[in-house]
C-alpha cells in the first residue's frame, strides 16, 4: 500500500511540473507578444528554458 501510494505521488509530482512548465512557457509567449518583446520570443522559442525563466518570473510578478 505504502509503494503505491508513494508511486502515485511521484507520478502527481512529475505531471505538476510539466504543467508548470508548459504554463509557464506560453504565459512567455503570450507576454512577449502582447508586450512586443520580439527578440524574446525568439530566444525563448529557440531555447526554451529561457521562455520558462521568463514565464515564472511574470507570474511571481517579477518582469
Amino acid at each position: 500500500m505504502g509503494n503505491a501510494i508513494s508511486a502515485l505521488a511521484g507520478f502527481m509530482l512529475m505531471i505538476a511540473v510539466i504543467l508548470a512548465t508548459v504554463g509557464a512557457w506560453v504565459q512567455h509567449f503570450i507576454t512577449t507578444v502582447s508586450e512586443e518583446m520580439w527578440v524574446l520570443l525568439v530566444v525563448g522559442a529557440i531555447i526554451p528554458p529561457v521562455g520558462v525563466l521568463h514565464g515564472w518570473l511574470v507570474w511571481i510578478g517579477v518582469l
